[in-house]
């Protein structure tokens, strides 16, 4: 049976009258009507005033030639065509006016400087003169947007070329493409394809699109219904990529509803960039994969995999989120440093939710990290004076469980090329990558006279940076994996057996040129283990902790592959340290210590249930 569907989006940045198929006949149309077509005269005749003051005619001073000559203008555009397209003809006729006298590129980036500064006021005093005549309505607040958008796209791609000699155009082509995938856990797929060469006149902003698509099957209400929330996410957020914005966040995670769908995938390019990534699901583990490349090289790929469930609130995230901002600091990149957090923290979001909407096949790990995690905290809090991990300060993975769903990722900011550590190999000449994984792992154990619950979780993090320029080479590789285990006695519902460690890797190899052929080498490789137990015995807290540090380095003068001098020196350090604390007695409040003793009960019933439903 196909099923006709009717549903509409937002995409901006894209001409809308387009055909595109899928595998089942989908087509796109376009709404002709102009959404602006009903704006006031005054609207347009304040803006075209304003930016005529801050035109090459509105700034003679500005606009000499290089041989001190004035410059005449001309002009491709009507006077009464969009303000936005008149003004941006100008300058471009002025700027290729420019070019061909001989002009400097300094000169030009100068001017181009001040017409950029003069159409962002342009704009905001265009906004402030309607707002002080009660005028500013919001269909005339959207005419202004777009014509700022559509300003500030062309000048910044007059900019990139200035340098270049090749004669700038206004309808200057440029190809765009948006292809979205969509997948139904019933096994449907939609497909919408959409490719335009176009340039600065033809941008859309914000034009409504109608798509109506065929499916062979049934196609439900609620799954049209979560395919149009999906769609209307994505469309919306395509205009800024289209047109150059930063690649920041992933639009369609939030929005997705994986009760209906399973998966879907997004590709754009368009401004010298191509954004691709895409997200499945499959009841029990869900996948995240994204690539970033602008001009030819890659800018920032990331892939990341996890089960279903598990709590991902401020505290669960905060330690992993300060650790992309850690990973991404050498590379003084804010804007990657957030879309990595932010695509971090929409993914394990989502888990959170389609664990609570799913039938969680994980759902004794859930409640295992949350036990554990729960009795861990109490024993901390009955042990203020205990020693724990050593060197905890430095430590960037810290002590205890994390509620988060099991997942493991990896992400990469790189420069000329591609690498991965699953790779010995690696091609990166200049770049980050960096890992983070969580696993957590529980069974029925009997030890001693007791029998409990054995709850381990293993996190992991390992950075490797590198900065090569010219003959200058650097590598740092730091490697920390955590790893607890908590013993949780059936009997008294309390942790009776807690063994923690921390092993981290520091790994620096430097070479500087030093000239005539001469490099000044240093590599320093340090090691650092840290152990923690701790044993609830009748009499009281055995607590063990031991930290050892190795560290060896190497100095010296090379010339090729030879040293004409070398130092090498090599450390050890070793600490034991074991204490005991003595219950202590006191007063104890019954009724909160029952209510604790039922909530662990009921929990650990829980978790027993889920165990043997698992077989």
């Amino acid at each position: 049976m196909t099923i006709n569907r009717v549903g509409s989006f937002i995409l901006q940045g894209l001409e809308s009258n387009q055909k595109v198929r899928t595998q089942q006949n989908l087509s796109i149309k376009s709404n002709k009507d102009n959404q602006f077509g009903g704006i006031r005269v005054l609207t347009k005749e304040v803006l075209k005033s304003k930016l005529n003051e801050y035109s090459p005619q509105g700034l003679n001073a500005l606009y000499e030639s290089a041989d001190n000559g004035k410059i005449k203008l001309y002009s491709t555009v009507k006077n009464d065509d969009k303000p936005w397209t008149f003004f941006v003809d100008r300058v471009t006729q002025r700027v290729n006016q420019g070019k061909a006298q001989g002009e400097s590129a300094d000169n030009l980036n100068t001017l181009l400087d001040n017409i950029t500064q003069g159409a962002n006021r342009a704009h905001n005093e265009t906004r402030d003169l309607l707002q002080a005549m009660s005028q500013l309505d919001p269909d005339s607040e959207s005419y202004i947007a777009k014509s700022q958008t559509f300003t500030r796209f062309a000048l910044e791609e007059m900019s990139a070329k200035i340098n270049n000699n090749e004669v700038l155009e206004v309808d200057k082509n440029n190809t765009k493409t948006f292809s979205l995938t969509v997948k139904t856990r019933e096994g449907d797929e939609i497909l919408i394809n959409i490719k335009q060469n176009q340039g600065w006149k033809d941008l859309t902003f914000g034009r409504e699109i109608n798509t109506r698509y065929e499916v062979e099957g049934e196609l439900s209400d609620t799954e049209h219904q979560a395919l149009s929330e999906l769609m209307n996410a994505v469309g919306k957020a395509s205009d800024g990529l289209l047109n150059g914005d930063d690649f920041s966040y992933l639009a369609g995670i939030e929005a997705f509803n994986g009760e209906q769908l399973s998966g879907f995938s997004l590709n754009l390019s368009g401004s010298d960039q191509k954004i691709s990534y895409s997200y499945s699901h499959d009841g029990e583990s869900q996948k995240l994969e994204g690539n970033w490349r602008q001009s030819g090289e890659v800018k920032a790929n990331f892939t990341l995999n996890s089960k279903i469930g598990g709590v991902a609130e401020r505290e669960d995230l905060t330690q992993y989120l300060e650790l992309i901002n850690e990973a991404t600091k050498s590379q003084d990149n804010a804007q990657l440093s957030f879309l990595f957090k932010n695509s971090f923290s929409e993914f394990m979001q989502l888990s959170q939710r389609l664990g609570a909407s799913l039938e969680n096949a994980n759902k004794a790990f859930d409640q295992s990290r949350e036990l554990a995690g729960n009795l861990f905290s109490e024993m901390m809090s009955l042990q203020k004076g205990r020693i724990g991990l050593m060197g905890e300060d430095k430590a960037k993975l810290k002590e205890g469980f994390n509620r988060l769903a099991d997942f493991s990722s990896n992400f990469m900011i790189g420069v000329g090329g591609e690498k991965s550590q699953s790779k010995k190999s690696s091609n990166l000449k200049s770049g980050v990558e960096f890992s983070l994984s969580q696993k957590t792992q529980m069974s029925v154990k009997n030890e001693g006279e007791s029998a409990g619950l054995l709850v381990e979780q293993t996190r992991k993090f390992i950075l490797d940076e590198v900065i090569s320029e010219n003959n200058n080479r650097r590598d740092n590789k730091t490697t920390e994996e955590y790893i607890i285990d908590a013993f949780i006695d059936f009997e008294t519902l309390s942790m009776t057996a807690m063994n923690q460690s921390r092993n981290t890797k520091e790994d620096l190899k430097e070479k500087l040129y030093l000239g005539m052929g001469e490099y000044l080498s240093n590599k320093v490789n340090t090691q650092t283990n840290t152990e923690n137990s701790l044993h609830k015995l009748k009499e009281g807290y055995l607590e063990n902790s031991r930290k050892s540090v190795k560290e060896n380095t190497e100095k010296g003068i090379m010339a090729g592959d030879v040293f004409s001098s070398l130092i090498k020196n090599q450390s050890h350090y070793i600490q034991d340290i074991t204490s005991f604390t003595p219950n202590q007695v006191g007063n104890n409040k019954l009724d909160e210590e029952v209510l604790k003793m039922n909530f662990k009960s009921k929990l650990l019933n829980k978790i027993i249930n889920a165990l043997d439903e698992k077989g």
